[in-house]
């Protein structure tokens, strides 16, 4: 392979998304993937890195859909814990709002 590193991605065990199971379960019925896997090998002794430079390097394919799931999840992520409040605004504080200017037109 000769190199290993800068593909690894976080894992996100809640959603089951990009564990070491689910990276090795790419592997499955593969015949290519298996050719760098040791036959009967399980996926507990061999490192995610491993796995996922693996895949980049002999089934893009598969990476790229990885690495799409990451982009979801950490979209998502990103997104959640925001909630929106409903607040009522006197009409004394309405007005001055609609008097406001901004001082960096």
């Amino acid at each position: 392979m000769g190199c290993i590193g800068g593909l690894n991605l976080p894992y996100y065990t809640k959603e089951k998304i990009l564990t070491k199971e689910h990276i090795f379960s790419q592997f499955a019925d593969d015949e290519e993937l298996g050719k760098y896997i040791p036959t009967g090998v399980k996926s507990s002794s061999l490192s995610r890195e491993l796995l996922l430079s693996i895949l980049a390097y002999i089934r893009k394919d598969k990476y790229l859909s990885l690495y799409g799931l990451y982009k979801a999840s950490k979209l998502q992520r990103s997104t959640v814990g925001y909630k929106n409040y409903d607040i009522k605004i006197g009409n004394d504080f309405a007005e001055k709002l609609q008097e406001f200017i901004s001082v960096n037109r």
